[in-house]
């Protein structure tokens, strides 16, 4: 006999062979204790001698399998870059005994929690195991989007004197830059005669501040 974990017993008869026409036996059946995944003995006890029949009994077994009924959740999702780690975490419907596993390649599987800290995407799967249930695996996806800042450098405007008009500033807008990452600016816009030029100007990133995680745009 067979049932599925969690499921009651099945009602259970031993078959009984060598009887005449309408002749029954009485008996009882125990199984061996258990309610986990795998085979276990039925033993049927009775008279040895009924109704003029010499009774022979002989031990069956049941076997629970694993069930189907286990679940495994994690959404994939993304967020603006904030240079912290980011990662996803895949969620059991059983909870006690399950033991969640990651993975990158099919191959190497930890329970740690991949993440992703720089921007890009990067594909999980997770697995699910538990002595009495089926191995589930899903798929989900961790996507990091590049900060967006805009740097607009400064206008100026005077009277003609005959001396150069600079400004220097260059002004941070949009999402901008986590803590301690950014950049510094050489602005080359000068002017001296009458009239007006776009106030040019390059810029460095920081050491440690990544250009794909910001998608800058000069103004």
């Amino acid at each position: 006999m067979k049932k599925m974990y969690v499921e009651q017993d099945l009602t259970s008869n031993a078959a009984m062979e060598g009887l005449l026409n309408e002749d029954t036996l009485t008996y009882t059946l125990t199984r061996d204790a258990g309610e986990n995944a795998g085979s276990y003995k039925i033993t049927p006890h009775g008279d040895s001698i009924q109704k003029n029949c010499e009774v022979t009994y002989q031990t069956g077994s049941l076997t629970i399998t694993e069930s189907n009924l286990m679940k495994l959740e994690a959404a994939s999702s993304k967020k603006v870059y904030d240079a912290k780690p980011f990662t996803q975490q895949a969620i059991p419907s059983v909870k006690e005994g399950s033991i969640v596993l990651y993975s990158l390649d099919c191959r190497t599987w930890k329970q740690d929690q991949p993440y992703i800290t720089d921007a890009g995407v990067l594909n999980v799967k997770a697995k699910v195991e538990h002595p009495n249930y089926e191995t589930v695996t899903i798929d989900y996806t961790l996507e990091i989007i590049p900060r967006k800042v805009t740097l607009t450098s400064a206008t100026a405007k005077k009277q003609y004197d005959g001396k150069p008009l600079t400004n220097k500033t260059v002004v941070v807008s949009g999402e901008g830059f986590v803590s301690k990452e950014g950049t510094t600016y050489k602005v080359t816009g000068t002017i001296t005669d009458v009239g007006s030029i776009k106030n040019t100007f390059t810029y460095t990133l920081y050491k440690g501040t990544k250009k794909e995680n910001y998608q800058i745009t000069t103004v």
